[in-house]
């Protein structure tokens, strides 16, 4: 809940950014993702609140992937093999931030290595 009093995340800086949100989500699903958690925009509450969002299903080269929408959507991907995560993450020309979930520490020492995730901040 965004106006909870601990909460750490704050609204969008603008309506045009709630208005990317809302047309990042209806791409989403237009090209068969699936939001598992989120999706909402606040519109009873006075500033640019929208929740944070979770979007699984899509394809690793779908047109929103590869867009910046400065908003708080999390595309999540299951890949085969870790080389294969490394393609899909590096593939994507911005590259704010990227993570990696694994059971296999080797896999998450090559993930911030040099030949791991191109982006700035690597989880």
């Amino acid at each position: 809940e965004p106006f909870e009093k601990n909460v750490l995340y704050g609204p969008l800086h603008t309506k045009q950014s709630v208005e990317l949100y809302e047309k990042a989500l209806e791409q989403v699903k237009q090209n068969g993702g699936k939001i598992i958690y989120g999706g909402q925009i606040y519109k009873q509450r006075k500033g640019n609140f929208v929740q944070p969002t979770i979007v699984t299903q899509l394809k690793h080269d779908s047109s929103i992937v590869h867009q910046e929408t400065f908003a708080p959507i999390l595309y999540v991907f299951k890949c085969k093999t870790f080389e294969e995560a490394v393609q899909w993450n590096n593939e994507v020309d911005q590259g704010l931030s990227s993570s990696i979930f694994t059971n296999n520490p080797e896999y998450l020492f090559k993930w911030i290595g040099p030949n791991g995730s191109d982006c700035g901040i690597v989880y």
